[in-house]
């Protein structure tokens, strides 16, 4: 039985922010955060410093949680590493986990560039009782 419920964050003009995103990559990132999520699923404490697939943000971006993976291409006869961010939020209220929206960093910059004011944007709705959220594993 999973320890963390996976939660899908859904507007008040019933649009899905993080599967917008989701449904734009390919096999390969949907593979790997499919495995991701098996993984933090089955685990106690995000916090905990072994776990590398989480990570609490901190100043601007205080009280967004991000889930990171990566995902290597191979291009010809070179590889090129993927960094992608699942961004989210988790209520107070128990082991529940919201997926608000997703992104590729490359450096200091992030694919969206907007994807963390965004990610705010989101979060403080869903603070406000704006939408709903639908369950990610069905």
């Amino acid at each position: 039985m999973p320890l963390w419920r996976i939660v899908l964050y859904v507007t008040d003009r019933n649009s899905v922010p993080f599967t917008d995103w989701y449904n734009h990559q390919d096999v390969k990132v949907r593979a790997m955060f499919s495995a991701t999520l098996i993984t933090l699923v089955g685990t106690p404490d995000w916090d905990d410093s072994d776990v590398e697939e989480f990570k609490a943000l901190t100043g601007r971006d205080a009280g967004l949680g991000e889930i990171r993976f990566e995902v290597i291409h191979q291009e010809g006869p070179r590889q090129r590493k993927r960094q992608l961010r699942c961004l989210g939020i988790w209520p107070p209220d128990g082991n529940e986990f919201v997926l608000l929206n997703g992104l590729e960093k490359s450096g200091r910059v992030s694919i969206p560039v907007n994807a963390y004011t965004e990610a705010h944007r989101l979060k403080q709705q869903y603070g406000q009782g704006r939408g709903s959220v639908d369950e990610y594993f069905k």
